[in-house]
């Protein structure tokens, strides 16, 4: 490899298009390797922009990704043994994981999964079998959800009067016509209908 050619991958790596020291990777594998081995073989283990002008995932990063998204189902089970699996070193998971836009694309989709609807109702149905059994913190928890789906009714009180404004001999006057207008409507005689 040439001069130009440490040069220009010395500032891809400074700019950010792929990390500085994956660049130098790149430039001591290719002085042992020739000058395309190493960019050709790890050109999958970096971010792209697609056609649109939108960054595209390496693969590699994208498997990975899938894998952490997995859960309790992850095989193999630590990231050291993906890693090893998938013949990548764990730094390069854990630089991966540091990657604002890995960690940007690792929320979204990781938000998708644990909001979908399988996974609440899930939860909820867990909820209930231990409220079901007396698990009173499950029993609140599972109400709390509930709750949030009841109508709520809302009482509007439509009265213009102010009754702090009143006095004690005024206020008991009002009580006094309202319990003589309820007792008027209950001695009207009710009519009944005869068959």
């Amino acid at each position: 490899m040439g001069f130009g050619g440490w040069v220009f991958l010395l500032l891809v790596g400074y700019l950010g298009v792929v990390s500085v020291w994956d660049t130098v990777l790149c430039c001591v594998g290719s002085c042992f390797y020739g000058s395309g081995f190493v960019v050709a073989v790890h050109a999958d283990l970096y971010w792209s922009v697609d056609d649109e002008g939108v960054a595209v995932m390496p693969s590699a990063q994208a498997a990975f990704l899938d894998w952490l998204l997995l859960g309790h189902e992850r095989r193999p089970l630590t990231q050291k043994d993906w890693a090893v699996e998938n013949g990548m070193h764990e730094d390069s998971l854990r630089r991966w994981k540091r990657d604002p836009r890995f960690v940007r694309e690792w929320d979204r989709r990781a938000s998708e999964v644990n909001v979908s609807p399988e996974r609440v109702q899930g939860v909820v149905d867990a909820l209930w079998a231990k409220a079901q059994g007396g698990d009173v913190k499950a029993a609140g928890l599972y109400l709390q959800y509930v709750d949030k789906f009841t109508p709520k009714r809302r009482v509007v009180v439509d009265d213009e009067r102010d009754a702090a404004g009143l006095s004690d001999l005024e206020l008991a006057d009002e009580l006094e016509l309202s319990v003589a207008q309820l007792r008027v409507v209950s001695e009207v005689p009710q009519l009944v209908q005869v068959t």
